[in-house]
């Protein structure tokens, strides 16, 4: 396997909000406190959004990540990461969520939103004016009918980007698929079975994993390299980046780990058909070594199968699992054992 010289590069600030001025999509990681004897759980989704000067705005609709980031507005977690001519990037931001009430800045959402989205907004303005006339308001709302408006206003942020990390493996990789024909007609959006998630998760190279860190009070949504094992997901971590294993470590209940297939890069259509998968469940980290409590032989497993299905999909970096065979293994394995399988597909083409 042909391994890159270039290592990760730290993106500046402006580089940061670069990047979530033009791209038409993102995930959006929320967290649910625990209730009673359930565990918090999180939750990533794919969504449209606007950014502005440090502040993204969501025009959503009433449902589970609404529920969370009114529940717990301080943990946001928004992630982008797209492939470009050079290589690979990768980016968190994290932020306050609040509800946005006034009118004047509803609307002005409203024209930003038609101003990117040209074809998706048209239903949302409607709903805008049933809302605020006479018969919307909450009820509407409750409904699911009616839009909500929010900003996440940008507290910190982090981006890499990797020079040699090169997702190649067949244009449909990177752009899942040329864009219908604007007159095309489109299924309504659906469920996906857990045959089809399944299939999601076998056709992508990586998921995002979603935990929450009650030391920061704040959720991570990071992409991971991964290989499905019976019902279990196996991601490989590579050596350093502490947070995310002792996050998972401090609240191992909740993972979830989300699959898609957008294309968020800048040139992308952002009116393009896309599926979801999302599996939930309980992690648990084991480090890769001598001493570690997976024995050996499982670790080289396990290490061999995610490196073996990383070439099926060409992809050749640095962080790709170190060969068993040529050195001992370092990093760790996430395990996240999965309890609910479920998934979603939106304006797909008949």
């Amino acid at each position: 396997m042909q391994i890159p010289d270039a290592g990760p590069q730290k993106l500046a600030a402006a580089a940061i909000l670069a990047l979530l001025d033009g791209a038409p999509f993102g995930r959006l990681a929320t967290y649910a406190p625990p209730q009673g004897d359930r565990a918090g759980r999180s939750y990533v989704v794919p969504l449209q959004f606007l950014h502005s000067g440090g502040v993204i705005r969501l025009v959503t609709t009433a449902g589970r990540k609404l529920t969370n980031l009114r529940a717990a507005p301080g943990a946001a977690c928004f992630a982008l990461d797209l492939t470009t001519g050079d290589g690979w990037t990768s980016v968190c931001a994290w932020g306050d969520y609040r509800d946005v009430t006034e009118l004047g800045e509803r609307l002005d959402i409203m024209a930003a939103s038609f101003s990117k989205y040209p074809a998706g907004t048209t239903r949302q303005a409607v709903s805008l004016l049933r809302r605020v006339a006479p018969g919307g308001g909450a009820e509407a709302e409750r409904g699911g009918r009616a839009p909500v408006f929010g900003r996440v206003a940008i507290k910190s942020m982090a981006g890499r980007h990797w020079p040699g990390l090169l997702l190649s493996a067949g244009p449909a990789l990177v752009h899942p698929a040329p864009p219908p024909a604007p007159d095309s007609p489109r299924r309504p959006p659906e469920r996906l079975s857990r045959a089809a998630c399944r299939e999601l998760l076998a056709a992508r190279p990586l998921v995002r994993l979603g935990c929450y860190s009650p030391a920061r009070a704040r959720m991570y949504c990071l992409p991971l390299w991964f290989e499905s094992v019976g019902d279990s997901l196996w991601f490989y971590h590579p050596p350093g980046g502490a947070a995310l294993l002792a996050a998972l470590r401090e609240h191992p209940q909740g993972v979830c780990a989300q699959v898609d297939n957008l294309d968020c890069s800048p040139a992308a259509d952002p009116g393009q058909p896309w599926r979801s998968a999302l599996a939930e469940g309980v992690a648990s980290v084991h480090p890769l070594g001598l001493d570690a409590d997976l024995p050996l032989d499982v670790q080289m497993t396990l290490l061999r199968a995610i490196r073996a299905r990383l070439e099926r999909f060409a992809i050749h970096s640095v962080f790709v699992p170190p060969d068993p065979d040529l050195a001992p293994p370092a990093g760790a394995l996430i395990r996240l054992r999965i309890e609910a399988l479920s998934g979603q597909a939106t304006g797909e083409p008949l």
